[in-house]
């Protein structure tokens, strides 16, 4: 992707390959290192990582498609919510259920009756990912590159998703 970064082979030295991994909201496919692949009888598609890191092939560099809407018309659409523009030290809880936890940073807004009501302080989450991405009700036009670790990163578009889990608040 013209916007992406990243390493262009995994940490085996195997290069990277391009995987579809969920379209129409269905699984396509599953990312493979070389240990699973010959476990689960697959090709390797070049998704190791370090191999003091428990979590097994993990696809780094990730594209979200983008959709029609604006981040503006999100917002204008939105009679309550709340505004996030950065999420910060993200970590996975449970990575057979999604389950992530973080917090908000640099910027966190509520929003009322269509507009930007006021900064709120940034709020932990706990929320599983495929659950977020089963609420989504729009996608904005535009992506932006949002790095990752280990020479990873994310080519995302603005979310507007609905029942999103915040689970506390922070001191600033």
């Amino acid at each position: 992707h013209p916007k992406g970064q990243g390493m262009p082979f995994d940490a085996q030295g195997v290069p990277k390959k391009k995987v579809v991994l969920i379209e129409n909201g269905q699984v396509k496919n599953m990312v493979y290192d070389y240990y699973h692949a010959l476990k689960f009888k697959q090709k390797n598609t070049g998704h190791a990582l370090l191999p003091q890191m428990v979590y097994g092939p993990m696809p780094l560099n990730l594209v979200l498609e983008s959709g029609k809407d604006t981040p503006e018309n999100m917002i204008k659409s939105t009679k309550h919510g709340i505004l996030v523009t950065r999420f910060h030290y993200t970590n996975i809880i449970d990575p057979i259920k999604t389950l992530y936890t973080g917090m908000t940073r640099n910027g966190t807004f509520l929003i009322k009756d269509g507009k930007i009501h006021k900064g709120i302080k940034n709020l932990r989450f706990t929320q599983s990912i495929l659950e977020a991405l089963n609420n989504v009700k729009q996608i904005s036009k535009s992506q932006v590159f949002s790095g990752g670790f280990m020479g990873g990163g994310s080519i995302i578009p603005q979310l507007k998703i609905d029942n999103f889990t915040f689970t506390g608040k922070t001191e600033f």
